[in-house]
């Protein structure tokens, strides 16, 4: 490697999308895992994510009716609906559980398979085009780039698919609830 050389391109472009942090700089960062080689395993989780967060969403609706139906029965005395809307509950708690678990475990895996998965294609970059060993080069020292990429990936993708799955669930939950 020819430490003379200028910066490879992929210092450059790394450079050029810090300054322009956007939602398009983000995609960008996610295009190797959304459209390439990985890309159905991709929109399998996201629509296995958006189907429980859907039920989710549904048992919370359930349950905000369940309450009001069961305190009037208490109220009233009503002795038999009072039973059978504790089985309700039963039913609704045990939903609430297994697609609360069902989505942690999801989530977990979603979240190592695009780890890795960007963690490969980013160290692939920077040691294949030697840009690891020009950095050593400039001015800015930075003490082992694979970890760092490491950590950033991992923070990135986690955070990118809470903003993303937060922000469509609190839609959701406001187009429901706002109305009542």
């Amino acid at each position: 490697t020819d430490l003379s050389a200028p910066l490879p391109q992929v210092v450059e472009a790394a450079t050029k999308e810090e300054e322009a942090s956007s939602l398009k700089s983000a995609v960008k960062v996610l295009e190797p895992y959304i459209m390439g080689p990985t890309s159905l395993k991709c929109v399998g989780y996201a629509a296995a994510h958006v189907t429980l967060l859907g039920v989710g969403l549904y048992v919370d609706v359930a349950l905000t009716q369940w309450n009001g139906v069961f305190w009037t029965a208490l109220q009233n005395h009503q002795s038999k609906q009072f039973y059978r809307l504790l089985w309700d509950f039963v039913i609704i708690t045990g939903v609430t559980g297994f697609v609360g678990t069902y989505s942690d475990y999801l989530n977990g895996m979603w979240h190592l398979h695009a780890r890795d998965h960007l963690t490969r294609h980013f160290n692939q970059l920077w040691v294949s085009t030697g840009a690891m060993c020009m950095m050593r080069q400039s001015s800015v020292q930075v003490d082992n780039p694979d970890q760092r990429i490491d950590q950033d990936v991992d923070e990135f993708v986690g955070s990118t698919r809470e903003l993303v799955f937060g922000g469509l669930g609190s839609v959701v939950r406001l187009a429901i609830y706002f109305p009542i």
